[in-house]
């Protein structure tokens, strides 16, 4: 089963799953969920948590919160689970 590619540029992956949203909007929920857990995510966990979501601000949330308690989870969801995405999440798929 495919996972997400992991070498994927934030800032666009935010742009293709949020594709109506505010980039700079989803950006400051990143930004929130680490000042008010007190984690610190890198850019890796961020994306992690905006491919999960696809494009559903509850489930970013949620992702969110799993990887304030261990960001290992969402890491693993996201690039090593191989479960299979929803179809329109296809598109960042690593290539095989």
């Amino acid at each position: 089963m495919p996972s997400y590619d992991d070498r994927l540029d934030l800032e666009d992956a935010i742009r293709r799953v949020f594709p109506v949203a505010d980039p700079h909007g989803i950006r400051v929920l990143l930004e929130r969920a680490q000042s008010q857990t007190g984690a610190q995510f890198g850019s890796r966990v961020e994306l992690a948590c905006v491919l999960l979501s696809a494009g559903d601000l509850d489930a970013l949330q949620h992702f969110l919160r799993q990887a304030a308690l261990d960001s290992r989870d969402v890491l693993y969801w996201a690039f090593d689970y191989e479960d299979a995405p929803p179809a329109h999440m296809r598109g960042f798929l690593k290539a095989r």
